[in-house]
């Protein structure tokens, strides 16, 4: 196996880029799913006592974000390793799969995230139209959230059809067999 491509966000971009493109992205996502849910439900009266569940679902966003990565390499019967890291002012766990992972379950588990949380915060908000402001927003932060993983799945995209993407610290290698 040789490496066709590795692939690292911070080297590629800059930090700087890509939290600038999620802040657009996030502040676009809100306009866009608010304005067309507010006019479904346009004389619903929006209310704001749940505040306190609001802080805690945006906090607990990033923890799902993280596992719904792995829901798929997990049903599939692969192997992760759990490694909690710490920073400075927060903890946080890593999950990294033991070995490569191929094209296509890559690709699923970079888009599981965005397509369930997405979905469950639109189908809360059609439910829950009171409180609609406030999935929007999750769903906003959710979709700026995944920028990176929007990056990564346009750099698979052009990747060999059977190729086998290894995670190491901060970056992925694509990989592609010598010997087909």
């Amino acid at each position: 196996m040789y490496c066709w491509k590795t692939v690292n966000l911070s080297k590629d971009y800059g930090l700087h880029r890509i939290v600038f493109i999620s802040v657009l992205l996030s502040i676009f996502s809100f306009i866009m799913l608010y304005l067309p849910l507010n006019m479904i439900h346009g004389e619903t009266v929006l209310k704001s006592d749940k505040f306190l569940f609001f802080l805690a679902l945006i906090c607990l966003t990033v923890p799902i974000h993280k596992c719904l990565h792995v829901l798929p390499l997990l049903l599939c019967g692969r192997r992760i390793s759990i490694k909690l890291k710490k920073r400075a002012f927060y903890s946080f766990l890593h999950f990294t799969p033991y070995s490569g992972v191929h094209k296509k379950l890559m690709l699923i588990s970079l888009l599981t995230p965005f397509l369930l949380v997405t979905s469950m915060m639109i189908s809360a908000s059609m439910q829950l139209p009171q409180y609609l402001h406030y999935f929007s927003m999750i769903a906003a932060f959710h979709i700026g959230w995944c920028v990176p993983d929007f990056l990564y799945i346009r750099q698979l995209v052009i990747a060999p059809k059977s190729c086998i993407i290894e995670e190491y610290n901060d970056d992925f290698e694509i990989l592609i067999d010598t010997n087909p």
